[in-house]
């Protein structure tokens, strides 16, 4: 997600007339972007975050097992990523080996 912002031109007493003659009134600032990280996503991003199926996400919110959406608005939901960064770091640590690597030929 990007927010555009751009600071406010000078007051007139600031101004002060530019080499061409021409007042700074007419230089345009540049509008610099600021990224921000979303606080909040739907099921199917939220599902994606944590390399589950949105089914199994929606189970695990039934069983209390994952954290629940949070109320947007009236008709909609969102999960805090925050809570989403946190239940994934609870996960515990698997005891199974990783696959082969099947893309190598013997």
């Amino acid at each position: 997600m990007t927010v555009n912002c751009a600071a406010p031109l000078p007051s007139d007493s600031s101004l002060s007339p530019m080499p061409n003659g021409r007042d700074s009134r007419s230089k345009r600032r540049a509008i610099s972007p600021v990224s921000a990280k979303p606080l909040y996503v739907d099921l199917s991003t939220a599902a994606a975050i944590v390399a589950l199926s949105e089914t199994s996400v929606q189970k695990l919110v039934r069983e209390e097992a994952f954290p629940k959406p949070r109320l947007l608005s009236k008709h909609r939901v969102g999960w805090l990523i925050r809570e989403l960064e946190e239940w994934a770091e609870t996960r515990p640590v698997s005891e199974l080996p990783p696959p082969p690597n099947t893309s190598r030929r013997n």
